[in-house]
């Protein structure tokens, strides 16, 4: 699954289909099903990818299972582990213009934000978990009984990471490195629109010597695969970013069968503006705030609390910056606001501005 021409513009650039890579293989779903993927700025389908079923996700996890308790990973030093990991940071780096592009397609970012945001970002993760694999020593600590004590850090074991749509590379990046340089073995479930520099990283992971069963990637939609990876008896971590909405059930389930779990879930934070604010800086904050990532950010800040004083004041400021704001077609280098991710994200955002208009508020541009 690579793009077949990393120089040529991302529009007239070529995508092969993606399969499921369980056990250090690619393989369809058992079932053969395939999902289209589209790219969300033309509305046209990039490529396919398999669409797992639940027999597939358990055999990524029995994939998972053999290779942690084989040692091949597990055991070895994590010296060694960093070894494995730097050859596939440098592959990142060497491919650092398809990561870009993949990931430009397939969410809708703004080329030049995928390359200076995304891709480095990730880049950065996995050169700050992999320098970790140096220093992954244990300790000693004397007790009052005069003995020693020896703290060992050991790997926990097979690990789900479930990631969503808005930010695919950097939020793996923030499951798998860390994961894989501690001696896991991981199980990715990306979001179902946007899968494919997850099967990227599946590619270089196994290009850098990652051995088979190691990492593993499992595509589909639905709750139907990430309840059944959650909840999965030999899943011995679940590591999860999404909505509080569809977090909140999962913790639920991971609960149930003990399984710890994190979790970095979506918010609505406001911005707060008083009458003796630094305008222009507050303004620039206010709008970086909600522009970021075509505002499909989970620290973004879609709402804003104005002190009566100055509210007309800031409404006139807004309604004259904002339209300036490079907005549209993400192949432009100086675009800043792309499409958003799905038309299941459009549909989400129109309504919002649907209950605006009910609601009355006013509107100061000639956009509305």
């Amino acid at each position: 699954m690579t793009l077949t021409d990393t120089s040529a513009p991302s529009a007239g650039a070529t995508i092969r289909p993606g399969k499921l890579f369980i056990g250090g293989t690619w393989r369809d779903a058992s079932d053969g099903a395939r999902r289209d993927i589209l790219n969300p700025a033309t509305g046209r389908v990039i490529t396919t990818v398999a669409s797992a079923t639940t027999a597939d996700v358990d055999d990524a996890v029995a994939a998972a299972r053999a290779a942690f308790d084989s040692g091949v990973w597990s055991r070895k030093s994590g010296r060694e582990r960093a070894r494995v990991l730097q050859k596939a940071l440098q592959i990142m780096r060497d491919r650092a213009e398809e990561l870009a592009q993949v990931e430009h397609q397939n969410v809708g970012k703004p080329i030049t934000f995928a390359r200076v945001v995304d891709v480095v970002n990730a880049t950065e993760l996995y050169e700050y978990y992999t320098a970790l694999g140096h220093s992954l020593d244990g300790s000693v600590r004397e007790t009052p009984a005069e003995i020693h004590a020896y703290v060992r850090k050991e790997p926990l074991g097979v690990v789900a990471a479930i990631t969503p749509f808005n930010f695919p590379l950097i939020l793996s990046a923030t499951k798998i490195a860390p994961a894989l340089i501690a001696g896991n073995s991981v199980v990715h479930k990306p979001a179902g629109d946007t899968p494919l520099s997850a099967l990227l990283i599946a590619e270089i992971l196994h290009e850098a010597g990652v051995p088979a069963g190691v990492f593993n990637v499992v595509t589909g939609s639905g709750t139907a695969l990430g309840d059944h990876l959650v909840g999965h008896p030999d899943v011995n971590k679940v590591a999860f970013t999404g909505s509080t909405e569809i977090g909140s059930h999962a913790a639920a389930l991971a609960g149930r069968a003990l399984t710890p779990f994190t979790a970095e879930l979506g918010g609505n934070a406001a911005n707060i503006l008083f009458a003796d604010a630094d305008l222009n800086a507050a303004i620039f904050t206010t709008i970086s705030a909600f522009v970021f990532n075509t505002g499909q950010f989970c620290m973004a800040g879609p709402r804003l609390l104005v002190e009566r004083p100055i509210y007309e004041t800031v409404l006139g400021i807004l309604a004259d910056a904002v339209p300036h704001v490079p907005f549209g077609d993400p192949t432009q280098p100086e675009t800043v606001i792309g499409p958003l991710a799905s038309q299941t994200q459009l549909d989400k955002v129109a309504s919002m501005v649907d209950r605006a208009r009910a609601a009355g508020r006013p509107c100061r541009t000639d956009r509305c």
